[in-house]
């Protein structure tokens, strides 16, 4: 599409220049694989800040490292599960998305356990002759058992949301439902397997290592031992303080412990009731999405084209067709040998099964084609899609044994009886002129069809 800039963008210096832009299918596809590409070089820094922030909240970095190796490496391993075990080969950009949830799911699991491995250092103090090793297996198998119910909760609650989302009836949504089930389960499943031995290891090695204290230490541990060699329990954070010494005593208060209460139960209802204000005053898009930036040579090419050219209006119409004659597809015939996978919609599509009773040299048939046509053509629609009322635009409309009429009456000047003439004659069998073939019949709106739906239409 060529236009001149002052159309289309801001006035240039140049007085005669114009801008040209080009789009097909096959050049945006390559632009958003390029673009997703580029984007997801991105991801690498929320990658660095999680393993960053799981390395200060744990006070290492070896367990830090230890966390993002598993939230990592359940990916793969997911998609193991997903291709071969499951063997759904379906794999696109949005399943790329899945990422960004692990990081989220998994370094709270490793938070939930880090947190209650500190706790116990206050709540169960090293027994009097008890080894540092035995006393820190004693803190775990408490640690453990408190971590193993929580993070099952949440993470079962998770991955049944999405399993939810993969009994979906769009295929690309349905699978990334799949996939992120299953890698919040590998997640769940590392986290209590790896984590608490890596938790046991530092404890008693990796932390004692010279060179780790003095490389490492300085940066994140968070406390100094104690003389019996364990380390003290972890610092309350802000948030931790603020409910511990403001928020739960207040609650609390014989005084004003009812009033807080009720107060904090207003807010979320408040709040609650606002966000779903909002929720119902959410709109569909009225104007193509952008997918690239500002500056991008695609950005509003849609729009423009739809909007700026005589023929823009002729694109919003979608062509449908209707066949006749067609009884369904057989998936499990194909050329190739292989059965059809709806996970691979655009190979092994099958072979048609042509209807035996269909006859479209019946008069019957050849007029219910022709009621179907003429239905197509009138029939209302008061959708705002619809313009001037109708489903299908004037002149639209192509009925085959209308231009079969048509051709018969110009290069054979024949004249074709339909059923209702013969009704309406003495009753004595005539024979008409349609098509003489066995086979499928097509109607078609907006244009002629190039694949139409195994569908039979009857008045």
């Amino acid at each position: 599409m060529c236009v001149a800039p002052s159309s289309l963008f801001a006035p240039t210096s140049k007085a005669h220049t114009f801008v040209c832009r080009y789009w097909s299918f096959d050049i945006q596809n390559l632009e958003v694989k390029r673009t997703v590409q580029t984007d997801m070089f991105f991801s690498m820094f929320s990658m660095i800040f999680v393993y960053f922030w799981i390395s200060m909240h744990t006070g290492s970095f070896f367990l830090g490292s230890i966390g993002m190796l598993q939230i990592v490496s359940s990916l793969p391993i997911g998609n193991f599960f997903y291709k071969v075990v499951g063997q759904i080969q379906y794999f696109d950009t949005l399943h790329t998305l899945v990422i960004f949830l692990v990081l989220g799911v998994g370094a709270d699991d490793v938070f939930v356990l880090v947190d209650a491995w500190y706790q116990t250092a206050e709540t169960m103090p090293r027994l009097k002759g008890e080894s540092h090793e035995d006393h820190c297996y004693r803190r775990m198998h408490v640690a453990y058992g408190r971590t193993v119910q929580a993070v099952f909760n949440t993470s079962f609650t998770t991955a049944m949301a999405f399993v939810a989302t993969a009994i979906s009836p769009i295929m690309p949504i349905s699978t990334f439902g799949m996939y992120a089930a299953i890698c919040i389960v590998i997640n769940y499943i590392m986290t209590i397997t790896i984590t608490p031995g890596a938790i046991i290891v530092y404890e008693c090695h990796v932390k004692h290592w010279p060179w780790y204290s003095c490389c490492f230490g300085c940066f994140c541990t968070k406390a100094d031992e104690n003389a019996d060699g364990d380390a003290p329990a972890k610092k309350d954070g802000i948030v931790e303080r603020f409910l511990k010494n403001v928020y739960i005593p207040a609650v609390t208060s014989p005084t004003f412990g009812k009033v807080t209460a009720l107060v904090s139960i207003c807010l979320c209802v408040a709040w609650g009731v606002f966000a779903m204000l909002k929720g119902f005053k959410l709109t569909p898009p009225m104007e193509q999405e952008k997918w690239f930036p500002d500056h991008h040579m695609f950005t509003g090419l849609l729009d423009d084209n739809a909007n700026m050219f005589l023929a823009g209006v002729d694109d919003q119409y979608v062509k449908f067709s209707w066949a006749f004659g067609i009884k369904g597809i057989d998936r499990d015939s194909n050329d190739s040998g292989e059965k059809f996978s709806v996970y691979k919609p655009n190979e092994n599509r099958g072979t048609v099964i042509y209807d035996a009773s269909f006859d479209v040299t019946n008069v019957a048939t050849q007029q219910d084609i022709l009621d179907a046509c003429e239905l197509i053509r009138t029939k209302q629609c008061d959708a705002t899609a619809c313009n001037f009322g109708a489903l299908s635009r004037d002149d639209s409309v192509t009925c085959v044994l209308e231009e079969f009429n048509a051709w018969l009456s110009t290069e054979h000047s024949e004249t074709w009886t339909s059923a209702a003439d013969i009704k309406a004659s003495s009753g004595a069998h005539t024979r008409t002129d349609g098509p003489h073939r066995k086979g499928a019949s097509e109607a078609s709106s907006g244009g002629h069809p190039k694949l139409a739906p195994a569908k039979r239409l009857t008045s």
